[in-house]
């Protein structure tokens, strides 16, 4: 059983997010607030009490296990500066079933990210920022066994955001960045598309691969993940 979600502790941090925007004074900023939907997939190697298991499931493969997921991301940006704040939440489970018992597994990631971004030319922003993993594992036996395992971890990062084409109705951009901290290593890279309806609505298309190798107290994490999303975006 697996389970892949933004864990309960991204609570804190988005109510935080959502309260400050409210207080600060909307003249002068520019808000974009876009649900996601992120098929990624899972490749790598994770080692659970010492045991390393290969990873290799595509999103297809993955779909068959997934219980529910949620993704989003706010940015607001004035003139100087600006910030975002990522969530990305979902869990998978798996049950199995045998003459005496069942055994249920699931699997849970959280992946938080929030970053202060900065102009460094008209088409470029830098940013500088945290991000937060969480990865759950639980198994539950029918007869009341329960064990459960969480590992959390926060590196530090930083990167660019470079947008060649930006027309108005519609954009073209590349993210990278690389990060330190927790982790033995961790770095991400994105590209996107976005088409503008009107001064509200826009949708984006993205491909984003994000690459982590964490390992402590017999607990490893060396697993890309990779794949197309999805947004609809509201501006204000």
């Amino acid at each position: 059983s697996m389970k892949s979600s933004t864990s309960i502790k991204a609570l804190p941090l988005v109510s935080v997010l959502f309260l400050w925007t409210s207080t600060v004074n909307a003249e002068g900023w520019r808000w974009d607030l876009t649900p996601y939907f992120w098929a990624t997939a899972l490749n790598g190697t994770q080692t659970v009490q010492g045991k390393p298991v290969d990873v290799d499931a595509s999103f297809s493969d993955l779909l068959d296990f997934i219980d529910y997921g949620l993704a989003a991301r706010l940015e607001g940006r004035t003139v100087g500066w600006g910030f975002f704040g990522d969530i990305f939440h979902a869990k998978l489970s798996e049950e199995t079933a045998f003459p005496a018992t069942s055994l249920t597994g699931e699997m849970r990631q959280t992946i938080i990210e929030g970053a202060v971004t900065f102009p460094f030319a008209d088409d470029l922003e830098v940013y500088v920022g945290l991000r937060n993993q969480d990865v759950d594992f639980s198994l539950d036996v029918s007869a009341g066994n329960k064990r459960n395992k969480n590992n959390n971890w926060t590196d530090g990062m930083v990167g660019f955001i470079w947008k060649p084409i930006d027309t108005g109705r519609w954009t073209y951009w590349l993210r990278a960045d690389a990060g330190a901290g927790d982790s033995d290593s961790v770095w991400l890279a994105a590209t996107g598309v976005g088409y503008r309806f009107n001064e509200t609505v826009s949708l984006a298309l993205a491909y984003r691969h994000l690459d982590t190798e964490y390992e402590n107290e017999g607990f490893g994490y060396d697993i890309v993940q990779s794949g197309l999303g999805l947004g609809l975006g509201f501006s204000w």
